[in-house]
C-alpha cells in the first residue's frame, strides 16, 4: 500500500500562534499594516485559509516572490512547531510494510529539515513549490501517483488532519484517513466520511492488512 501523509498537524505540530506571527511578519515585510487584514487571533482565524495561495492574494503578495515569501514565513513559523516524538518509530514500522509519500502545503525544505533522519523513509516528498494548486485540488496527489503507474487507486490512502486533506483524497479518487491530533475538528472531518479515523498515532499501524516494500521509485 502507498500511504500519502500530510505533514503539518499530522507528523509535526501546528501552531495558530506561529501562523499569526508569521503572517504579521509577511505583511510588515511588504510595508503594510496587519490591522488592515485582521486585528487579533479570533479575526485572524476567520481570515486565514489553509490554501495559502488565497491568503497571499488577499495580502497582495507578488507571485514571483514565492521563495522570498516562504523564507520569511518559515523563519517565524518553524520556531513554533516540532516533529512529534512518535514519528521516527512509527514511520519506520510503516516503512517496513508500505511505500510512503508526503504531500505538504509547506515548503519542502522546511519539511525535510524537521523530518531529519526520517526523510529516508519517504519515497516521494512533494512540497508547495512543486504544484500550482494546493489541496483540496488533487494535483499534488496525482503528481505522486504518476510515480507509481503500476499501482491501482485502491492501494493509495491520504492521511491528513484537515477537511481539505480529505477532500483532496476524494477528489483524486483514493482512500482517506483523518487524524484526531491536528488542526481539524473531529465532527467536521467525520462529516466527510473518511475511510479511516485515527484517534492516536499508534492507530496508523492499522493501515493495510499486508503489503511488501517492493522497491523505491524516485519522485
Amino acid at each position: 500500500m502507498i500511504i500519502i501523509f500530510d505533514c503539518d498537524g499530522v507528523l509535526r505540530s501546528a501552531s495558530w500562534e506561529g501562523l499569526y506571527k508569521a503572517y504579521i511578519k509577511l505583511i510588515e515585510a511588504q510595508g503594510k499594516e496587519p490591522y488592515d487584514f485582521f486585528t487579533d487571533m479570533k479575526s485572524f482565524k476567520l481570515w486565514w485559509n489553509p490554501d495559502w495561495h488565497r491568503n497571499n492574494e488577499k495580502l497582495g503578495l507578488p507571485l514571483y516572490k514565492t521563495d522570498e515569501i516562504d523564507t520569511i514565513f518559515h523563519e517565524v513559523y518553524d520556531s513554533y512547531i516540532h516533529l512529534f516524538d512518535w514519528v521516527p518509530e512509527i514511520i519506520c514500522e510503516l516503512y517496513c510494510k508500505h511505500l510512503l509519500a508526503l504531500l505538504t502545503s509547506s515548503a519542502e525544505s522546511s519539511v525535510r529539515k524537521f523530518l531529519d533522519g526520517s526523510n529516508k523513509y519517504f519515497d516521494c516528498i512533494v512540497g508547495c513549490e512543486r504544484v500550482k494548486k494546493l489541496k483540496p485540488h488533487p494535483e499534488g496527489i496525482h503528481k505522486i501517483m504518476r510515480n507509481f503507474p503500476e499501482v491501482s487507486e485502491e492501494e493509495f490512502i491520504l492521511v491528513g488532519d484537515m477537511t481539505v486533506d480529505i477532500q483532496a483524497g476524494k477528489n483524486a479518487g483514493i482512500r482517506t484517513g483523518a487524524v484526531s491530533w491536528g488542526f481539524g475538528e473531529k465532527e467536521e472531518l467525520l462529516s466527510l466520511s473518511p475511510d479511516m479515523f485515527f484517534a492516536a498515532p499508534q492507530d496508523l499501524l492499522k493501515i493495510g492488512k499486508e503489503g511488501a516494500n517492493n522497491g523505491k521509485r524516485g519522485c
